[in-house]
This record gives C-alpha cells, sequence and structure tokens, in this order.
C-alpha cells in the first residue's frame, strides 16, 4: 500500500511538472522547453522533488586526467573520439580483456551504448557528495539493465568492470592513443601525456 502511494505521488508530481514545462510561463521554462534536447530529455527534470527521501553518496568521484586541454570524462560516447574509444573496448583491449569478454559471452543490444552509459555511471555522471533517490536510483537502473537486455545483476557487472579498468588507467590510456590516431603525432606532440606514452601504448587499429 505505501509503494502505490508512493509512487501514485510521484506520478502526480511528473504531471504537474510536465504541465509546467509545456506551459513555459516564464523565460527559464521556455529555454528548458527549447534546448531539452539536448541534455537527452533531462533539462526538464530540473528543480524536480519527490515525496522520497533522498540520501547522500559518500563514494569517492574518481580522479581525471586532462587529455589535449579537456578532463577525460568530457571523451564520452557524444564524441568521436569517445565513440571510437568504447568501440575498441567492446572488441578487447590488453589490460581490459574482461570487457570484451563480457560482450562475447552476453548479447547486448547496442554495445557500445551499453559500455557509454556503463561509463557514464562510474565517470561523467558523478558529482562529489551527490544526493539521490535511492528507490529511483535502483529503478533507473534495473530500467538500463532491461533496455540493453541485460539482466540486472549482469549489468551491475558491466557497471564494475568499467569502473576497474577506469581506475586501472585503462580507459585514458585507450583515449589517448585515440586522440594521437585521429589527430596526428606531430600535431599533439607538445602535450607531455602524449611524449610519456608515445613509446610505451599498443599500435593502433581503428
Amino acid at each position: 500500500m505505501r509503494k502505490r502511494r508512493t509512487f501514485r505521488g510521484i506520478s502526480s508530481t511528473n504531471r504537474t511538472r510536465e504541465n509546467s514545462r509545456q506551459a513555459a510561463d516564464n523565460p527559464w521554462q521556455a529555454w528548458q522547453k527549447k534546448n531539452d534536447w539536448r541534455a537527452e530529455g533531462l533539462l526538464r527534470f530540473v528543480g524536480l522533488t519527490l515525496p522520497l527521501e533522498m540520501t547522500r553518496v559518500q563514494t569517492a568521484v574518481p580522479v581525471h586526467t586532462m587529455l589535449f586541454d579537456l578532463p577525460s570524462y568530457c571523451y564520452d560516447m557524444h564524441s568521436r573520439v569517445g565513440l571510437k574509444m568504447l568501440q575498441r573496448l567492446v572488441r578487447g583491449v590488453a589490460g581490459a580483456e574482461a570487457i570484451g569478454k563480457f560482450f562475447e559471452q552476453n548479447k547486448v543490444k547496442s554495445a557500445h551504448k551499453a559500455l557509454g552509459m556503463a561509463l557514464f555511471f562510474v565517470e561523467g555522471g558523478r558529482i562529489q557528495s551527490e544526493l539521490i533517490y535511492e528507490p529511483l536510483s535502483c529503478l533507473e537502473q534495473r530500467l538500463f539493465a532491461y533496455q540493453f537486455g541485460l539482466p540486472l545483476n549482469r549489468w551491475l557487472d558491466l557497471r564494475g568492470l568499467v569502473e576497474e579498468a577506469l581506475e586501472e588507467g585503462i580507459i585514458d590510456r585507450v583515449r589517448k592513443e585515440v586522440l594521437r590516431w585521429f589527430y596526428g603525432q606531430g600535431l599533439l606532440q607538445c602535450s607531455d601525456w602524449l611524449a610519456e606514452d608515445a613509446v610505451t601504448s599498443e599500435p593502433f587499429s581503428a
């Protein structure tokens, strides 16, 4: 009964928020409506509150590195470099063979997108000491697992593999290799990280 009331409250809150967004009776709401597509439909939820208890996440946010004057997490599935990096990881790279094996052993819809979302949840989507609605976050993970055709436990396994590869520097290493391949050794020679890795990185294949 409590669950029914909670989700009824969420549904009511969402309807109120949607009606407010559609009305766009002030410049901020008008801007949200116009630019909602830029944030994959998430701008509509800015300022949304729900009748649920919030939890503060204590897990530390991964430390990023600067690659070509941008934080490493910028090279995600929405960038050309990030997309190529994800495609390489799906095929399998040295140091992260477990990720390639995961996609060999599991039938996944849009493998690189699944990998990109898993990376988002452990890196780019993290905020230090963020507040979350825990029941809603659990539901979100179930929805993504379903979207990619995976049982929840296998989706969480994928997230774990991605987090491990991130912590060990494998993901940033592949990002560097892709950057070098796209933009050339000469153009990036002034970058310290490129000079340091130029000898040690594995040969790149598109």
